[in-house]
């Protein structure tokens, strides 16, 4: 008896976490659904009507498999509150706040196999501190140091054998290119903040 009802719970839950990424968000009260589908995936969110429409409430990007990619929210056309983002597979691949549309605190990312792809903060959208750059391995291959007014300071690099490499190098632009390819949600908050001009 009681080995059916654990296989019965395990099956609910199962298709609950199944069924919640199919389920259509919930907007807000003056807001209505709006939608898109490509040969990326599709995407869900909700709008104020008029010209023009603006995105405000729920936010939800979904894989062409049905599993969800980001998830968050916008206020009035931009992204607001918490973000998280996740490989196809379902392992998170980011996560980031975003006040008034700029990333605010950490900036976390993870490659699909759970090692730490990227970590960094940032104040209203400016990068503040150390960035740290990791390869899928677990190594960190690049380190970015931003002063409080958010200007580079410095830059170093490393091979994969941790040798000092010129942080403008090819081997050092891919490593920082596939790290932020790890996560849409990594691009989107880079874009949206001082680092990305």
């Amino acid at each position: 008896m009681r080995r059916r009802a654990l296989a019965l719970g395990a099956l609910l839950l199962a298709s609950q976490v199944g069924a919640s990424a199919q389920d259509a968000i919930v907007c807000p009260p003056g807001t209505t659904p709006g939608g898109a589908s490509s040969e990326r995936g599709r995407e869900q969110w909700c709008e104020r009507p008029g010209p023009p429409k603006i995105s405000h409430g729920p936010y939800v990007m979904y894989y062409p498999n049905g599993a969800v990619q980001v998830r968050g929210e916008r206020r009035d056309g931009a992204p607001s509150g918490d973000w998280k983002s996740w490989h196809p597979s379902g392992a998170q691949s980011g996560e980031v706040t975003f006040v008034d549309g700029k990333p605010t605190g950490m900036l976390l990312g993870w490659y699909a196999n759970g090692q730490a792809s990227f970590v960094g903060g940032f104040r209203d959208g400016t990068a503040i501190g150390v960035m740290e750059i990791f390869d899928p391995e677990g190594r960190m291959r690049s380190a970015v140091d931003y002063g409080p007014d958010g200007k580079e300071k410095s830059r170093r690099a490393w091979d994969d054998g941790n040798r000092a490499i010129d942080p403008k190098s090819p081997e050092a632009h891919a490593v920082e290119t596939r790290a932020v390819q790890s996560s849409l949600l990594i691009y989107m908050a880079l874009t949206a903040s001082s680092v990305v001009r």
